[in-house]
């Protein structure tokens, strides 16, 4: 039997910020998502403060009319979506959880949410409809000569609430899963907009 399981591998080195960064990708083609394990390494002897910047922007069905994006609050990520497809983008750092984001939009002479994150800020816009993007952020301090890792979630699915929910049943534990499933559906209702 074929494997659903695949990787791929990417290295990047910034000699001049004294950066090492290396991703493993791994698609699941049975439960449908994408995980990626960031590390970044410093190549220097001295501590910094480090920002990644993660900037996606979809052409679900093959177009970028009438698409929306939202942040969902107890999943902690970001969705596109559009009629029966909803992606669902999270990354956890060293805090656990999203730093900053943006919902942007690609109209009326704008030109996204990644122009944001040029001075090291996003906005917190929370929703964008029509031609749209989303930028997020992990913050965190490398250590010298130390090692940081980020964990990103990509997940498809045919609804908002289905990929919300997914997120949602990994994040919680417990008692606490009855109650955050409760809040995860209600919230992908109050906070997209169709």
């Amino acid at each position: 039997m074929p494997s659903t399981v695949h990787s791929a591998e990417a290295r990047l080195s910034n000699i001049p910020l004294g950066l090492f960064v290396k991703s493993v990708l791994t698609l699941d083609a049975i439960e449908p998502h994408l995980s990626v394990i960031t590390e970044v390494h410093d190549l220097e002897n001295r501590e910094r403060d480090v920002r990644l910047f993660f900037t996606q922007h979809l052409q679900i069905n093959e177009s970028t009319i009438s698409d929306g994006v939202f942040f969902h609050p107890e999943a902690e990520a970001l969705i596109h979506y559009k009629g029966s497809h909803a992606f669902l983008f999270a990354s956890k750092g060293p805090s656990g959880k999203l730093d900053q984001f943006s919902c942007g939009g690609r109209h009326d002479g704008a030109e996204g949410s990644w122009k944001d994150a040029e001075d090291g800020h996003l906005n917190g816009k929370a929703i964008s409809l029509g031609n749209v993007d989303s930028t997020y952020a992990i913050h965190f301090k490398l250590e010298p000569l130390g090692k940081a890792t980020v964990k990103t979630t990509l997940l498809a699915g045919t609804s908002v609430d289905e990929v919300a929910l997914r997120t949602c049943a990994t994040r919680l534990s417990g008692s606490r899963r009855s109650l955050g499933w409760e809040r995860c559906a209600s919230s992908s209702q109050r906070y997209r907009r169709t």
